[in-house]
């Protein structure tokens, strides 16, 4: 005869249907009665995020000194151990190892609790790299500040006067558009501009003014050009004559004409009564057509889209959006982006890798083993055929729906509840889910030869994502005008942490492989290289490697997550 343990547990969500601070008086009133049911002898109770522990251990000390002594005694086990249960398909891979590494060590510090289970009870799916995830972070079963940092690096360069320094975040040389925010002397009349070793042109963005309309501040954009994982200081200059705003001037091979913008290589037309835009791919012949926006009336809740009509609203070229044939409760607001490019699959990005997908899901499986029909990804997703292709880079918006030959971008949806008929949870009114306000939406498009992997898509994706950082300074530090601190090669490893380790004054380092090649990865530093370690995901050694002064060489398997810890 078997045996069935039925061991009862509370699901802890810190703002879901209610706030936060109701959600922890909720749950720490279950947590009294849990302790009145533990004086029953065979009674045990599972615990799974030590966020809940460690706000019971700040409201309620003398509550929490009981849940400790149940934890001694077994009847109370810490399930998952996480920071916070996350969302496992949203959220970068890195978001996902800081969750894991703050909530096991506050259950070891604590407790001297090693928890061995991973619990996702409450995950709206899993990642395809969430084994090696868990794996790294011990678990053996599933069931500081940027600002502060560029001002310190800032306050020892040699700027030689007033300058801006741009910081490159990432570990090849980046070449990118970069914009500042200037502070100006008390009556200044005109705005600086750029030089490194030769002059730059920068254009100002917006000025601010006083009520003397003198200039306070500017905000001024240009081109950087920047070493690996480094800064370049960029001197300013005095302008020859007061300077407001102006519109881009064409220059060098490109031909602007009314709506549209020529270069040798592309053609790009927007229409600007929708914003409607074409572009034209002149080497291999490709046209994409895109950017047009979809409304599509619905009556569903936070968890079920249901639409009120079988037709969708849309923009038309010339005509505008209509907003007067529908009634603003609940929608949802799409852009279908790409147009004839037919291949039977895609790639997008996923946490510490990259995923192939089905543009079309196909009807007849399980329901229980259906993937979704809207899949996400986290920063871009492409589509190729082998010969060319086009991928898509977001910011903020993870949603697709691939539907009849095109891809729609999900940017918001708009309801009114929690859940529209009890399914889902309490009927309880979600007014600020309405998301009445104004929005801008930030994406690109660029069509590439080759695959993505040919065409080194996820370095573009990454220089999207990652500006440089600009920040005004004037001082007279050691360090020279340019700098590199870190260079990772090859291209197909993408950093992913450079932090200070969480025991010691040691540098964490963690980079992953994304096209699924085995590589020998080179790291080269700022400074000689004292001891390396490769370490798992809670900064625990595995093994030592060997450096040769700053340098580093080591193998690395396709799609793997490998944490370094340095010493400098």
């Amino acid at each position: 005869m078997k045996k069935i343990y039925l061991v009862p547990h509370t699901h802890y969500d810190v703002a879901w249907a209610f706030s936060k601070e109701d959600s922890l008086e909720i749950n720490e009133e279950i947590l009294k009665e849990v302790m009145k049911l533990m004086l029953v002898p065979e009674f045990k109770f599972c615990l799974e995020q030590t966020f809940l522990l460690q706000e019971i251990e700040r409201r309620n000390p003398e509550l929490w000194q009981g849940l400790k002594k149940m934890i001694e005694e077994g009847k109370l086990e810490i399930v998952d151990g996480q920071y916070l249960m996350p969302d496992t398909m949203l959220p970068t891979g890195e978001v996902l190892v800081r969750e894991i590494l703050f909530g096991k060590r506050y259950c070891q510090e604590k407790f001297g609790v090693e928890v061995p289970v991973a619990w996702a009870a409450d995950s709206f799916g899993m990642n395809a790299q969430l084994p090696q995830i868990y794996r790294k972070a011990g678990y053996k079963w599933l069931a500081f500040s940027l600002n502060q940092s560029l001002s310190y690096i800032a306050g020892k360069v040699n700027t030689g006067g007033e300058a801006l320094l741009a910081f490159n975040p990432l570990p090849w040389r980046m070449r990118n558009w970069g914009e500042a925010e200037l502070k100006l002397p008390p009556g200044y009349e005109s705005v600086a501009g750029i030089k490194e070793r030769k002059e730059v042109e920068s254009e100002v963005i917006e000025i601010g003014k006083s009520e003397e309309d003198k200039i306070e501040g500017a905000k001024i954009g240009f081109t950087c050009d920047l070493p690996p994982l480094g800064y370049k200081v960029y001197k300013l200059t005095p302008p020859p004559c007061h300077c407001e705003p102006k519109a881009w001037q064409a220059e060098g091979g490109i031909k602007v004409e009314g709506e549209s913008i020529e270069t040798p290589f592309y053609k790009v037309i927007a229409h600007k009564e929708t914003g409607i835009i074409e572009v034209f791919d002149k080497e291999a012949k490709l046209l994409v057509k895109g950017n047009e926006i979809f409304i599509d009336d619905e009556i569903g809740d936070l968890y079920h889209h249901r639409a009120r009509f079988a037709d969708l609203i849309k923009s038309e070229s010339g005509e505008g959006l209509e907003y007067g044939s529908f009634k603003p409760r609940s929608f949802r607001i799409e852009k279908g982006v790409l147009q004839a490019m037919k291949r039977e699959v895609y790639f997008r990005e996923t946490q510490f890798g990259v995923v192939p997908e089905p543009t079309e899901y196909f009807a007849g499986r399980e329901k229980g083993f259906q993937p979704s029909g809207i899949p996400n990804f986290l920063s871009w997703f492409d589509l190729s055929d082998g010969i060319r292709g086009i991928t898509f880079m977001n910011k903020g918006l993870p949603a697709i729906l691939i539907k009849e030959g095109s891809i729609y971008i999900r940017l918001l949806r708009s309801v009114s509840g929690l859940s529209a008929d009890g399914t889902a949870g309490p009927l309880v009114p979600t007014p600020d889910a309405l998301e009445l306000r104004p929005y801008t939406f930030e994406y690109a498009l660029q069509p590439h030869e080759g695959d993505w992997r040919q065409a080194k898509m996820y370095k573009q994706a990454q220089d999207f994502h990652h500006l440089p950082y600009c920040i005004q300074s004037n001082s007279q530090g050691e360090l020279p005008e340019e700098f590199s601190f870190l260079k990772l090669s090859p291209d197909n490893l993408v950093l992913s942490a450079l932090k200070k380790a969480e025991d010691s004054d040691e540098v964490i380092l963690r980079f992953f492989e994304t096209i699924g090649e085995a590589t020998v990865a080179e790291l080269e530093l700022f400074r000689v290289i004292k001891r390396a370690a490769v370490v798992d995901l809670l900064e625990r050694e595995l093994y030592e490697l060997k450096a040769e002064r700053n340098k580093l060489r080591l193998e690395v398997k396709p799609f793997e997550i490998v944490t370094l810890k340095l010493r400098l």
